[in-house]
């Protein structure tokens, strides 16, 4: 059996130093980890940090929250927030003319309809080519 010997202050201070590394090491791990968890849920709440509006996302999104399951071509900016959507509810009829009001949010409202939304990371996602440009 083998007594153990006091450390002289070198040696403490070596073993010092590595424990501070390797709290160093495991904070670094921690703050990854949080960063890489919370970095999903960010983009899913708000994608325009990372996306900026354009009329095939804008459309995606208009699709989805009209009451009935209309075609939405791709959209227009107007003026001033106001974008038009041309709306095919009929197959073979021209499109009707759909204004929303965009804010700074990424939310619209349509003007003369009670639809509204608000556009999501999927919006972009599901459109390839709003998401690839």
């Amino acid at each position: 059996m083998r007594l153990r010997r006091r450390l002289t202050d070198a040696e403490r201070d070596v073993v010092k130093e590595k424990g501070t590394s390797r709290t160093r090491g495991l904070l670094i791990l921690i703050v990854t980890i949080v960063i890489l968890a919370a970095l999903p849920i960010f983009l899913f709440e708000r994608p325009e940090t990372f996306f900026d509006v354009n009329g095939s996302a804008l459309a995606s999104s208009v699709e989805d929250d009209l009451p009935e399951t209309p075609n939405v071509r791709e959209c227009r900016f107007e003026d001033k927030g106001v974008w038009s959507c041309p709306v095919e509810r009929n197959p073979g009829r021209p499109p009707e003319g759909l204004k929303v009001k965009l804010d700074d949010d990424r939310c619209w409202d349509a003007v003369k309809s009670p639809a509204n939304g608000c556009i999501g990371l999927m919006d972009y996602v599901l459109d390839e080519p709003a998401f690839f440009e």
